[in-house]
C-alpha cells in the first residue's frame, strides 16, 4: 500500500449548513446548501434508510489499518457577528445549528478527530491549521499520506482548501475529493468547480465506493449514528 495513514476533512458538516429541513420549510440562513443538495448529501428522511454524508464518515473512522484522521472544520460564531446581515444567523456557539449532523457529535471526541474553527472561507487561515496537521503527520512523510475532503460549499471552501494542501507546507501529494458529498446553493456552482478542480490535475470521485477504497476503507457503507 502505498499510504501509512489518510486525513479526511469535513468542511461544515454542521445544522446549519446541511441539517435536515421540515417538508416545505426553507433554510433559516443563506448558507445551507437547500433541499435539493441535501437529499442528493444525506438520503430520504425516513427511519433506517441510508445517510451517504455519515455513513461514509462512519466507515472511514472504523478502526481499521491504515489510519484515518478527521479533521472537522466547523463554523462558530458568538451571538453577534457580522457576517449575520448578509448570511442570517448560522452556527452561534452552542446552539442546535452549530451541532455536527446525523449524530456526528459522537465522533467529536475520537482520540482520531480533529476540529479546526477557522470562520473563514480558507480554513488554511486558521491559526490551528498547520498545528494540526502537524500533529497528525508526527513522524510520517506528506508524501506517504492520502487526503481527503468533501463538505460545502464546494466552489469555496471545498476549493480553497484543495489548493492549498497542494501548495501550502507540508505540501500533500496525494489529494482528493468526493464529488457526491459536496455541495453549494446553486448547482451550477458545485458543477463548475468539481470540472475545474478536474483541468487542475486533483482526483475528484463521482461515486463514494472508489473514494472510500482509495482512502483505504471497503466500499461497503456502514450504517452510522443517527
Amino acid at each position: 500500500m502505498d499510504f501509512d495513514l489518510s486525513i479526511q476533512f469535513l468542511v461544515c458538516p454542521q445544522e446549519d449548513f446541511i441539517g435536515r429541513l421540515q417538508s416545505g420549510a426553507l433554510p433559516s440562513n443563506k448558507l445551507h446548501v437547500g433541499s435539493s443538495a441535501l437529499h442528493r448529501l444525506r438520503g430520504d428522511r425516513l427511519p433506517g434508510s441510508p445517510d451517504p454524508y455519515v455513513d461514509t464518515v462512519t466507515r472511514l473512522m472504523a478502526e481499521e489499518q491504515p489510519p484515518c484522521h478527521l479533521v472537522l472544520d466547523e463554523d462558530w460564531h458568538p451571538a453577534s457577528c457580522d457576517e449575520f446581515p448578509v448570511f442570517g444567523p448560522h452556527c452561534v456557539k452552542g446552539s442546535p445549528g452549530a451541532r455536527l449532523v446525523g449524530g456526528l457529535e459522537e465522533l467529536r471526541w475520537h482520540r482520531r478527530t480533529h476540529v479546526l474553527r477557522a470562520n473563514s472561507l480558507n480554513i488554511a487561515a486558521s491559526p490551528r491549521y498547520g498545528q494540526v496537521l502537524a500533529d497528525i503527520l508526527g513522524a510520517t512523510r506528506p508524501e506517504r499520506v492520502r487526503v481527503g475532503v468533501f463538505g460545502v460549499w464546494t466552489h469555496l471552501k471545498v476549493e480553497y482548501l484543495l489548493l492549498n494542501l497542494t501548495s501550502l507546507a507540508p505540501r500533500f501529494q496525494q489529494v482528493a475529493v468526493c464529488g457526491p458529498l459536496c455541495a453549494s446553493p446553486r448547482r451550477d456552482d458545485h458543477v463548475y468547480a468539481l470540472r475545474k478542480l478536474r483541468s487542475l490535475g486533483y482526483r475528484v470521485f463521482d461515486k463514494i465506493g472508489p473514494y472510500l477504497a482509495w482512502m483505504g476503507r471497503s466500499p461497503a457503507l456502514a450504517k452510522g449514528p443517527r
